[in-house]
């Protein structure tokens, strides 16, 4: 991504510096594998619906050793979850809830940070509310251009 399609993009297309990062699903532990591994690619991450629960919770053991208050992380980052598993403890639901409060309490200097959950969607579902939220949250303080 880093040395093929990130140059490829910028070479044929008309592009601002700012970089997000998004996924959903797997796409969304791989937003957040890069956001830990090579925090400096994107300007902001959202992960729609994490599959935390993937290769024994990795990303949450990733995390769980590079997030520290003392590491600074100048970015934003969304996250969210639909209804998946919301009833039943040790589920999908419950990775997102433990990855919630680890960013909470290690929250890293710089890291503007959102969890919102969507009881109503499903894992197929949430991506349509939660982009549109997470484009909203990284963008809260963007003023059009006023043109001359």
């Amino acid at each position: 991504m880093q040395e093929e399609l990130i140059p490829y993009v910028e070479t044929n297309y008309k592009v601002e510096p700012y970089k997000i990062f998004a996924g959903h699903s797997f796409g969304g532990i791989t937003t957040i594998n890069c956001m830990l591994t090579r925090p400096d690619m994107f300007n902001a991450y959202i992960a729609v619906s994490p599959s935390l629960w993937w290769d024994n919770k990795y990303i949450l053991k990733l995390a769980e050793s590079k997030l520290t208050k003392s590491v600074s992380l100048d970015k934003k980052f969304f996250y969210s979850s639909g209804n998946e598993g919301i009833n039943y403890p040790n589920s999908f639901h419950t990775d997102l809830l433990n990855w919630d409060k680890l960013i909470v309490n290690r929250a890293p200097k710089g890291l503007l940070h959102q969890y919102k959950s969507y009881p109503e969607e499903s894992h197929m579902s949430v991506p349509i509310l939660a982009y549109y939220d997470a484009l909203r949250f990284i963008y809260r303080d963007w003023k059009p251009p006023v043109k001359k």
